[in-house]
């Protein structure tokens, strides 16, 4: 006869959280690698979107559970060498965005809670990466962090630059996960990326 911990799935639950470590701790040494890869400097990063950073002082009892997934959806800033946080933007700088997106069933419920259940079947979805550089056109006298919150991802294909504010292009691209098993995937990956960045006026290190 089955346990009452079988028949409740607290043991698949387990078995979940285990396996959820190992996807979470590759995530992060992708991040840390593509970012040493592309000359970037970590600067901060964002658990499950912009204003959903879990504080110790807030109770998460009435908040939206999938927030308690801090890299669902996570995003991860990266400066240029010799920039700091509140320093003003230069000509041919660019700052970098990887944006982690474990699961392209995820419909976002808005204020309401996402159900899996309606979400499409997993085998049919990916999970990717995605890189974004935002690169400076012209001397600004913002500091960073004000570039960051105001420029859009590109609405455009993958590779495809485009203005997202003024003196700022961006240009992104999107990485299945499961395309990305060693180092020398990684590598042309970023070399890639690189190209794209240089094309569009970013200096390379």
């Amino acid at each position: 006869m089955a346990s009452h911990e079988e028949l409740t799935g607290v043991v698949d639950v387990r078995k979940a959280y285990r396996l959820l470590y190992l996807f979470q701790r590759r995530i992060l040494d992708l991040v840390e690698q593509l970012s040493g890869m592309l000359g970037r400097r970590f600067w901060c990063w964002l658990p499950a979107g912009m204003d959903e950073a879990i504080r110790g002082g807030t109770s998460r009892c009435e908040k939206n559970a999938w927030k308690m997934l801090p890299l669902h959806n996570a995003e991860f800033f990266f400066l240029p060498p010799g920039a700091e946080p509140n320093s003003s933007p230069r000509e041919g700088q660019w700052l970098l965005e990887l944006s982690i997106r474990p699961d392209g069933g995820y419909t976002d419920g808005g204020r309401a809670e996402a159900n899996p259940i309606e979400f499409t079947d997993p085998t049919d979805c990916q999970s990717t990466i995605y890189l974004c550089s935002f690169i400076v056109k012209k001397d600004m006298a913002i500091n960073w962090w004000p570039l960051c919150q105001s420029s859009d991802w590109p609405k455009n294909e993958d590779g495809v630059a485009e203005t997202v504010r003024d003196g700022v292009r961006a240009v992104g691209l999107s990485i299945d996960l499961a395309a990305l098993p060693d180092r020398t995937t990684l590598e042309a990956v970023s070399k890639r990326f690189r190209e794209l960045v240089e094309a569009e006026g970013g200096v390379v290190n």
